[in-house]
């Protein structure tokens, strides 16, 4: 099993609206695919870049292959609509992982 995770950073002047659109839009369009399952999108509570939010979208997938099939085709068109909508206000990299327990 594999996990696919997307770490966004937004300023807070988007904040809300980047939420909206991650639930409304990204979550529902990767489950839609039937690749991913069992989403979490948390905040990072971690130290980051000041003036910045951060954001920890988590996805379950059954094969990496398809998870990276759809992050190089739908995830890149959604990330594509974010970098244009919010420009500068907007960063983001994703990350596949392997469970192991």
């Amino acid at each position: 099993m594999y996990l696919y995770n997307t770490t966004f950073v937004v300023t807070p002047a988007i904040e809300a609206k980047f939420i909206a659109w991650a639930k409304d839009q990204y979550i529902t369009t990767a489950m839609e695919s039937g690749v991913f399952y069992s989403p979490i999108l948390s905040r990072i509570l971690a130290e980051h870049e000041p003036g910045t939010v951060a954001y920890a979208l988590q996805m379950r997938a059954k094969s990496v292959n398809e998870a990276n099939a759809w992050h190089e085709s739908a995830g890149d068109d959604m990330r594509k609509i974010c970098s244009m909508k919010w420009g500068d206000s907007f960063l983001h990299f994703s990350t596949f992982m392997q469970i192991v327990g």
